[in-house]
This record gives C-alpha cells, structure tokens and sequence, in this order.
C-alpha cells in the first residue's frame, strides 16, 4: 500500500488496474524522499538490471559515481571504475581504473589506498541511508581495489568481438552482475584489496 513506503528505501514499481489483478512488475526502481498525507515524493533510478543488491542495500551507478566523486577529490585521477556485491563475504567491492597519463605508482599505494577506502565507505553511507544503516548494524566496509588502466576498453573489446557489433553499441560496464565480467574485472587488478 502506498501509506506503507518508508522515506529513504527503494522499491520496485508494479503496474495493475484498479481492482488489483495483473500485476505487472516493470523492473524500474524508485527511492521515496517523503510519503506525507497520502502523496509520495520519489526519485527515479532506473531499471534494476543497473544496480546490485545486497540484503537491503541497493546501490546503482550513479551512487557509486558520486561517492567516488566525492572520497577521490582530485587527489587521484580516476579514468573510470566497476562495482559489485560479494554476498559470500558480506561486503561491496569497488575497483577504481586510474588514468594511464602520467599514471604514478604513488597513487595506489597501500596507504594512499586504505585511506581513500575509509573516505569512500563513509560517503558511500552519505548517499545511500540504507547502506549507513547496514554498516551500522554491522556490514563489512566496502573493500576497493584497483584495475590496470585500460581494464574497460579492454572489456569492450571483448564484448565487441563476442557479440560482432560495433564499440559504441557496447554499455559501459560498472555495474557487474555476471559472474563472467566479474572474473575479468578481478583478473585485471593489482595493487592490494579485492
């Protein structure tokens, strides 16, 4: 019922007709900002093939985009990056692509990467409530690695030959949900972490 829908969770939009049959489920994710006096207030996420799940946390990419966004500051320059849920170790795996130009080793150095892990988890928590909650009742930190530079175009290219058609008909890949992109993702990584 729509006087149920708490503010801050996400749901997944149902169409039916007036009396209740044929519920169609549409794939298409909301976040609820408020639910006062019958009226909703909700923001449009997209189709649920672009998120993960884990338990009740829900995270898409332009979440994960804007943590980043906000943890990196400039301080590293980051060409792209891929994320996934690991339910097996109860945690969320970020794997962030540095720039290739002028690409320093410093940039990932153990302690470079642990601290912006820590900044990472906790704007991770900023924008999204039911991650901050989890944590609180003890969700394992997101764990962050790194890819050689180059790891998506190196995807693409992949996905181009499988599938015989042209590089941009190719989605980038950030969110993984197929076990097969997530065994690429990880066999490109180096550093420490995941």
């Amino acid at each position: 019922m729509l006087s149920q829908l708490q503010a801050g969770e996400d749901y997944e939009l149902v169409v039916t007709n007036q009396a209740g049959f044929y519920r169609y489920r549409t794939g298409c994710l909301i976040r609820v900002k408020e639910n006062k006096n019958g009226r909703v207030v909700f923001r449009f996420l997209g189709h649920k093939s672009q998120f993960a799940r884990l338990d009740s946390v829900i995270f898409g990419e332009d979440d994960v985009y804007a943590a980043i966004v906000e943890a990196a500051d400039g301080a590293v320059p980051i060409a792209d990056f891929a994320f996934y849920a690991a339910p097996g170790e109860q945690r969320w795996v970020i794997l962030l692509e540095p720039e290739e130009q002028g690409f320093d080793a410093d940039w990932i150095s153990p302690d470079k990467t642990d601290a912006l892990a820590q900044r990472l988890d906790t704007a991770l928590g900023k924008v999204n409530p039911a991650y901050a909650a989890a944590r609180a009742a003890g969700l394992s930190p997101c764990c962050l690695g790194w890819n050689e530079p180059q790891t998506h175009l190196l995807y693409r290219d992949m996905t181009r030959f499988r599938h015989q058609t042209a590089p941009d008909q190719i989605k980038p890949a950030h969110c993984l949900t197929d076990p097969r992109q997530i065994k690429l993702f990880r066999q490109m990584r180096y550093g420490r972490g995941v």
